[in-house]
């Protein structure tokens, strides 16, 4: 079985974020042996001098056929990815696909149908899957009987990009929504109430609201919305009066009960502080972007040594997740 260390990885893409990825399989020992582009030579070049690539390819076709790749990373631009799925997929080779992974569930509907005859392993970046502190909630959760969730996203959109709604949900908030599959292990969200948050002045929708319910009934309620100043916040709600909160999804807290701090004359209110139990935030490994280090070395588990996890944000996950993403944005 391969090591990492000789794996020969191909890049369809090098902006910001394929940085962030070949950072991890450098650090790790892997031959970043080609990189194909689009349109900017030069950030490609940069790229190829950075992580001593092999060589660049302006055609990503050809680099796959020519270079005997073990993987390929794609992390091109939505609208890219969203045309590569089965392209890549019929080349045979184990790739890691940055979400987007499909921009409608057909698409991947129709990979799903081959994928039975190409038999490979696709993995997408839903990195938040691998924090430390998912799964620090994840074990407490095993422990407790989950009776709400509570998900709020503040999603940061210019009024012009209102038009592409559904590409904001896959592209960013369905990372949240993946992390409630994730922490409740539910088989499946089912869109029970959802209505579109009104500015009053006739523009788009700046959010919605909807109230979602897990396989085993358990509710989930979703807030998403426009700019607002706060941070995103999953919230837990358990039994044993513990409620579980990632705000930032990067930092978790536990609490259990509350202390009454009776008024005074300088202060006449009461008030009721919940007592933390727990305060985790997510370590910062060797400077890699939180998460990323974790699903890469978890791709190559499952690619190279045959293992296999619930935990991966495979085809079927992603199919329920644009299914869901469709749903909340449907008229």
């Amino acid at each position: 079985m391969k090591k990492i260390c000789d794996v020969r990885v191909g890049f369809i893409g090098c902006g910001n974020i394929a940085h962030y990825h070949a950072d991890v399989l450098r650090h790790h020992g892997a031959c970043i042996a080609a990189v194909s582009y689009r349109g900017n030579a030069e950030r490609a070049k940069k790229f190829a001098s950075k992580y001593s690539v092999g060589r660049v390819y302006q055609d990503w076709q050809t680099m796959m056929t020519r270079e005997g790749l073990d993987s390929v990373w794609v992390c091109a631009s939505w609208e890219e990815i969203d045309n590569l799925l089965l392209p890549v997929m019929n080349y045979g080779i184990p790739a890691f696909f940055e979400k987007p992974v499909a921009l409608s569930s057909e698409r991947i509907v129709n990979a799903l149908q081959a994928r039975t005859s190409i038999g490979h392993n696709i993995q997408v970046g839903y990195n938040r899957r691998f924090y430390r502190v998912v799964n620090r909630l994840r074990e407490y959760l095993t422990q407790y009987r989950i009776l709400a969730v509570e998900l709020f996203i503040p999603e940061q959109i210019r009024a012009a990009e209102a038009k592409s709604r559904l590409c904001h949900w896959l592209q960013n908030s369905s990372h949240f929504l993946d992390l409630i599959y994730c922490v409740t292990g539910t088989e499946d969200l089912v869109v029970k109430y959802r209505v579109n948050v009104s500015d009053g002045r006739g523009n788009a929708s700046p959010g919605s609201l909807g109230i979602l319910e897990t396989s085993e009934g358990i509710p989930v309620y979703v807030s998403w919305v426009w700019n607002a100043p706060l941070n995103f916040c999953l919230r837990v709600y358990a039994s044993d009066e513990t409620v579980f909160e990632l705000k930032p999804i990067e930092h978790l807290r536990v609490f259990r009960g509350f202390d009454i701090v009776e008024p005074t004359p300088d202060r006449p209110i009461r008030s009721y502080d919940p007592r933390v139990i727990e305060d985790m935030p997510e370590p910062m490994h060797r400077g890699f972007k939180p998460g990323f280090e974790q699903q890469a070395l978890h791709f190559f588990s499952q690619t190279f040594q045959a293992t296999r996890s619930e935990r991966t944000p495979d085809l079927h996950s992603c199919l329920k997740l644009t299914r869901l993403c469709e749903n909340m944005v449907a008229d």
